[in-house]
């Protein structure tokens, strides 16, 4: 794990070699799945890594998060205003269009990177983290989440995701990574320390079905619903 608060891929691979765990990682050729969650693309970073993988380990797969935007904005702008009179409760319209333009970029990116690299396959695979956002909150602004009554309870400051959406997005972490469904997986201790009564294990289930939903519909994450476990 190598981390740098609100950073690029591309700063991670500037680092001095003696600070940059995940070169060394991917120098020794075993590494077999890199996960990298930028902010805004294109980022120099992800190819560099793409690059340097393949070179030592030929059969790489990498996973790229669409992450949420800071602040409520698309990540194509950040930090720009980010943090300035944040609103979570937005109207379903607002939120349809509030990640389309860093979605698109992360996808042209992607499709590029697998033309030029992926020899025939497609090795870089997509995290709907951003997509998922969207869905959740819209069902939470129509009153269809039940444990959930306003979006800014999916958020423990303008930028961070608090329970549910820390639980949902690892879901769908684990079903690009694994290619199989969360489904049925046990009540993660970030639910179980939150001590909410309405997250309970029907609530749990509900993120992992839609974090295998967002996942399967989604064709840049690579995986069908056919790989359901």
């Amino acid at each position: 794990l190598q981390s740098l608060g609100a950073s690029r891929p591309l700063q991670h691979w500037n680092l001095p070699d003696d600070k940059n765990e995940a070169k060394k990682a991917l120098k020794i050729g075993n590494v077999g799945v890199f996960i990298m969650s930028p902010i805004s693309f294109p980022d120099e970073g992800i190819e560099n890594y793409v690059k340097l993988g393949l070179e030592n380990n030929p059969n790489m797969r990498f996973i790229v998060q669409l992450s949420w935007g800071g602040g409520d904005i698309d990540n194509q702008d950040f930090p720009k205003g980010a943090f300035d009179n944040v609103d979570k409760e937005k109207t379903p319209d607002q939120l349809k269009a509030l990640y389309e333009r860093n979605i698109k970029a992360g996808e042209a990116q992607a499709d590029d990177l697998n033309k030029k690299y992926g020899k025939g396959k497609k090795i870089v695979a997509l995290v709907p983290s951003a997509q998922a956002m969207v869905t959740l909150r819209t069902k939470i602004a129509n009153k269809e989440w039940p444990g959930l009554g306003k979006q800014v309870e999916l958020f423990v400051d303008a930028v961070h995701p608090s329970a549910p959406m820390e639980a949902l997005n690892t879901y769908m972490h684990f079903a690009v990574l694994y290619g199989q469904s969360p489904v049925g997986l046990p009540m993660p201790s970030m639910l179980k320390n939150a001590k909410r009564e309405a997250w309970d294990e029907k609530f749990n289930r509900s993120l992992q079905e839609l974090a295998w939903d967002t996942v399967t519909k989604y064709p840049h994450s690579l995986v069908t619903a056919t790989k359901e476990k």
